[in-house]
């Protein structure tokens, strides 16, 4: 993990705490890849995808076993309508992914852990380098290569 290098530690207040991903998905708007591994579900995460889409960026999005049942019962037609677009690949992970979630772009990473016991925490890392950019790629690709492709409902 030394080639992360200096990271920026982000702990939004309480009432931030659903925007903290906003600066990033701004920087994802600006490249051609956005790739999401997470166990939590943000409430305005559709929209956000959404606005990815006129700009012909691709949306790769790995989720985990207990996130997918979730969005297959509870948001259903959402997640038709990103099954049914080219531009969004949706995965599901069948391990336990130990972390909140992850997010790469060509310009930036975005870890959010959890504790060490495995409980939610508010502090999220980003880093902005080309090491780390690195790191986040490879990281990336471990999940995918055990992912797989979620292509129905």
């Amino acid at each position: 993990m030394n080639e992360l290098g200096k990271g920026t530690t982000i702990i939004p207040p309480i009432t931030d705490i659903y925007n903290v991903h906003d600066r990033f998905y701004e920087r994802s708007k600006k490249g051609t890849v956005h790739s999401v591994i997470t166990t939590t579900f943000y409430p305005h995460f559709p929209k956000l995808l959404h606005e990815l889409l006129p700009k012909n960026i691709h949306a790769n999005v790995i989720v985990s076993c207990e996130l997918f049942d979730k969005l297959r019962t509870e948001h259903r037609t959402e997640i038709v309508k990103f099954l049914d677009n080219e531009l969004i690949h949706l995965f599901v992970y069948p391990k336990n992914m130990g972390l909140l979630s992850f997010l790469y772009n060509e310009y930036c990473i975005m870890l959010s852990p959890l504790t060490n016991k495995g409980d939610f925490d508010n502090k999220h890392i980003e880093y902005c380098n080309q090491g780390a950019r690195n790191w986040g790629k490879e990281l990336f690709e471990h999940y995918l290569n055990e992912s797989r492709p979620i292509t129905e409902l």
